[in-house]
């Protein structure tokens, strides 16, 4: 019987740009090494991936403010941690470094410095939208490409040139030019969203968006452990027909549940119908008049209303920059019974499809302060009337498990038979109940399941469980690293693939509706 080889491991750390440094020497091992990362199952958008580790600093080496640190350590550089078996090197996690904390052990000579990274999916949170554009018939990956470009820089788009980039070098001096999907792995999707950005205020996170663009299009979002941004469609999991791997209990911890509120015999899914006005609209109307120090220029942002209802949003598909005397005026008092100087201010616009951010400059010559009275924008609304909720019942279920909903709301879709495809699909992929597998290996022995990644379809056999190459999709990740990979435990958190069991034609085991699979969306 032949040994596997065990993994071995490169922690390295990016002191300078795109530059890789070896630390592995210095892994404090004592620690274990934990990952977590990938999407919760039952859901569509990644969470935020963590590592955590230590590294032995006897000399204060990774002590920031130490005068021995390493230069270039410091929290947001680059990590990263591969694993080889000799043959194939696969990483398994990228990331920043977000917390840096060193610690005194009472065991160890000198310090711990204690690290905490996350992937870019923390950037996606922290990321707020600007005036996002008003976007028609618009496709799901033109969108998620969008909100990366705004969130973060992928690792695959290092080493291209980048406009107005410090370190991206000069083009045509070792470097190249990317295009819109370089270092991105996206489905164009199966959806066309008729109105993208109208429910998208300044303010609003990327994350939230792109929970929006999953939740529209039924598709999911995450990080491969590499870094690459990933977006896939609603088709890509039904094409996945054949297993990527095949587990067995002989190498395999599983751990198999039925949850009852992972079921649904009532689905409700809410689409939002629009209207351009035909008609210029106010669409936002300062409340207070708005002072100009002199020499000062003041910035607003400002979310569009229905002039018909105060209290109620809207987008806008047309917006005019407002005009002196028409849009607002200026003195030099805030009771507006000084000098007219109207012609002095300048209101400069960016326009977003639900809001628009005003930049006020005053030209005025004296050293005295300017009042902007009835400012207001206008431009042509877009309303989203009674939102269409659609609902599909599974009435003989609902006697046997009680009432069970689930409601999803598709805020970038306007079309009740779209709303009606989607319940059908949900209802019959969750009115029976199904096993949610958790599967646990020792990645020490069998270092090629390493090579696994969210999205990936398993096998999984088990005679205790009475799983026979039963289906799922790995939907969550998580290594725990010990003794510098003397034990190296692999939880994968999954979802059943016959969630995704529909009719596709011309493949076998798949081209008989209604033996085994269903009609999908």
């Amino acid at each position: 019987m032949s040994v596997m080889p065990r993994p071995t491991y490169r922690l390295e750390l990016e002191l300078s740009y795109n530059t890789w440094t070896d630390v592995t020497a210095d892994w404090h091992t004592p620690v274990p090494l934990i990952i977590e990362r990938g999407i919760e199952p039952g859901e569509r958008l990644a969470g935020v991936g963590r590592m955590t580790f230590a590294l032995h600093s006897p000399d204060g080496r990774y002590t920031p403010g130490h005068p021995a640190c390493r230069a270039g350590f410091e929290a947001g550089i680059g990590v990263r941690l591969r694993a080889s078996d000799g043959v194939h090197t696969w990483t398994l996690f990228y990331g920043r470094a977000a917390e840096i904390r060193p610690r005194r052990h009472a065991r160890v000579r000198g310090e711990a410095v204690e690290v905490m990274c996350e992937d870019d999916m923390a950037a996606l949170r922290r990321a707020r939208l600007e005036a996002f554009p008003l976007l028609l018939d618009v496709s799901p990956d033109s969108l998620v490409s969008r909100l990366i470009d705004r969130s973060f820089t992928p690792p695959g788009l290092f080493g291209y040139w980048r406009l107005d980039h410090p370190q991206a070098g000069a083009l045509g001096q070792g470097t190249r030019l990317p295009d819109s999907s370089t270092g991105k792995r996206l489905d164009s999707g199966q959806s066309v969203f008729p109105w993208a950005g109208d429910t998208w205020p300044v303010g609003t996170s990327a994350a939230d968006a792109l929970s929006d663009v999953c939740a529209s299009e039924g598709g999911f979002f995450f990080l491969q452990a590499d870094g690459t941004p990933v977006f896939a469609d609603r088709h890509a999991r039904p094409r996945r027909v054949t297993p990527d791997a095949e587990v067995s209990a002989s190498l395999v911890s599983a751990e198999g549940g039925q949850a009852l509120r992972r079921t649904a015999n009532r689905v409700e899914i809410t689409v939002h119908p629009r209207e351009v006005s035909g008609s210029v609209e106010v669409l936002w109307q300062a409340g207070h008049r708005v002072r100009i120090a002199p020499a000062e220029t003041r910035t607003l942002v400002c979310r569009y209303v229905d002039p018909l209802q105060q209290a109620a949003r809207v987008g806008a598909r047309e917006v005019i920059p407002p005009a002196a005397g028409t849009d607002f005026t200026a003195n030099t008092r805030p009771d507006g019974a000084g000098q007219d100087v109207t012609g002095y201010v300048t209101v400069q616009v960016e326009a977003g499809a639900a809001s628009a951010r005003l930049t006020l400059t005053s030209r005025w010559p004296e050293a005295v302060p300017v009042y902007v009275h009835n400012l207001r924008l206008r431009g042509r609304p877009v309303r989203t009337y009674h939102p269409a909720t659609v609902i599909a019942e599974d009435p003989a279920g609902q006697p046997v498990r009680g009432l069970m909903s689930l409601r999803m709301d598709m805020p970038l879709q306007d079309d009740p038979s779209v709303a009606g495809d989607m319940a059908s699909a949900l209802l019959a992929n969750r009115k029976e109940p199904r096993l949610w597998l958790t599967v646990e290996m020792e990645a020490a022995a069998t270092a090629s399941v390493l090579a696994r990644e969210v999205g990936d379809r398993l096998a999984v056999s088990d005679p205790v469980l009475g799983l026979d190459g039963a289906g799922c999709f790995v939907e969550h990740i998580r290594h725990e690293v010990r003794r510098g990979g003397a034990s190296h435990r692999l939880i994968w958190r999954t979802s059943p693939a016959d969630l995704e069991a529909y009719w596709v034609l011309d493949t076998a085991g798949y081209a008989a509706l209604g033996q085994g699979t269903r009609v999908g969306y």
